[in-house]
């Protein structure tokens, strides 16, 4: 017998493993909700590459959201690419200049805090304030959520949580208490309201 394995994310369906599974798809819903709610009805969705399961999952929860929300989607509106890369914040400056004033994004989510901190920093650059002008909710509740002004409004990941029902699982399965088939720990981010939304 193998030693037991616990995977996090996206894991192929015929591998017999526990699995930690975060629902980026029902986080990404739940600020796109509360930013309808806000009165937000062109809302832009800023992501790293579309290769990374959980920002594929987060941006099938944006677009999920909209369609039940009634809000209209714009292909335009979905920036994704390298994050630690300057074309994505390029790419957010041309959205923000070329479009026409009464069509802009008025709110953008993003798939991380460091993304949401890069947009402020960006719509900054063009004299557009958060959130008076564009609001803007992150994903992670990283350190520099809080840290930055305005404090970023973000998706917390319950790491702690996670943590420990994943230790509680790797010691039972260890020692043989818990000798049960492959779980799936199902994980919802909370949304943390701050200033920038």
């Amino acid at each position: 017998m193998g030693s037991p394995l616990i995977c996090h994310g996206d894991v192929p369906v015929e591998l017999a493993v526990d699995r930690l599974q975060l629902r980026n798809d029902a986080a990404m819903a739940k600020a796109i909700r509360y930013l309808v709610t806000k009165g937000h009805q062109r809302i832009a969705f800023l992501g790293a590459s579309p290769e990374d399961a959980a920002m594929r999952h987060r941006l099938v929860g944006y677009r999920q959201a909209l369609s039940e929300a009634g809000v209209p989607f714009r292909e335009d509106f979905i920036l994704t690419g390298e994050p630690s890369s300057n074309e994505l914040m390029s790419r957010l400056s041309d959205l923000m200049i070329s479009t026409p004033q009464r069509e802009k994004p008025t709110a953008l989510v993003a798939g991380s805090d460091l993304l949401a901190v890069a947009a402020m920093k960006t719509l900054g650059r063009l004299s557009l304030k958060v959130p008076e002008h564009v609001a803007v909710i992150g994903f992670g509740d990283a350190p520099v959520a809080s840290l930055v002004s305005p404090a970023l409004t973000t998706l917390r990941q319950p790491v702690v949580e996670m943590a420990r029902d994943c230790t509680g699982l790797m010691i039972e399965r260890l020692r043989g208490l818990d000798k049960s088939g492959p779980q799936t720990l199902y994980y919802e981010p909370k949304l943390v309201i701050r200033d920038s939304a």
